[in-house]
């Protein structure tokens, strides 16, 4: 009798596991960030040259902080495709070196203001 029960539950454990189950779900891929809107104010523009960015998910997010959280900064727009961060400003508060030494400090030593 103890057989028959034991081998009831191998059978019955084996039967579940081989079943088969639902489809699973692939995990979408992560988008890279985008920006939806940029400058809406139309502010005057600086654009950044930052060659030392290289991943997008810790390098231009740390590029965009960095910018944003710079005085004179209104809005930020961060590519990394072309290695720039194009900046709207407030001209009487911004000042690019200031901004260059903060990114600077964040290993971003290359960076330079596009002409």
């Amino acid at each position: 009798m103890r057989a028959l029960c034991i081998f009831s539950a191998v059978l019955a454990i084996s039967t579940g596991c081989n079943s088969p189950s639902a489809p699973q779900q692939q995990p979408a891929e992560q988008a890279p960030f985008t920006i939806t809107s940029f400058n809406l104010e139309q502010a005057p523009t600086v654009t950044l040259k930052v060659p030392d960015m290289h991943c997008q998910y810790s390098c231009a997010p740390k590029v965009y902080e960095t910018l944003v959280a710079q005085l004179g900064v209104k809005d930020v727009k961060v590519e990394l495709e072309t290695k720039t961060a194009t900046v709207a400003i407030d001209e009487a508060q911004f000042d690019a070196e200031a901004t260059i030494a903060a990114l600077v400090d964040h290993q971003f030593t290359n960076t330079t203001v596009l002409e």
